[in-house]
């Protein structure tokens, strides 16, 4: 299983990435972090978008993304 991360570096979003990365990598899930701009915060496993912070108006929450997959 292969997740992708893909933050604003605009709006400092890093932090919130690394976050969810270690999460979904203490799962044995390999995570890229790909910068972006626009506020976007985007997680896809296997290509698909699990989670969009555009979507939804927030982070996702601590085990909210395990939860998802």
């Amino acid at each position: 299983m292969k997740a992708t991360i893909t933050y604003c570096v605009m709006w400092n979003y890093l932090p919130d990435a690394e976050r969810v990365s270690d999460e979904l990598k203490s799962k044995g899930i390999k995570v890229d972090l790909i910068k972006g701009s626009n506020g976007v915060f985007d997680v896809e496993i296997d290509g698909k978008l699990v989670y969009s912070k555009r979507n939804t108006g927030r982070f996702p929450n601590l085990g909210e993304l395990l939860t998802l997959i």
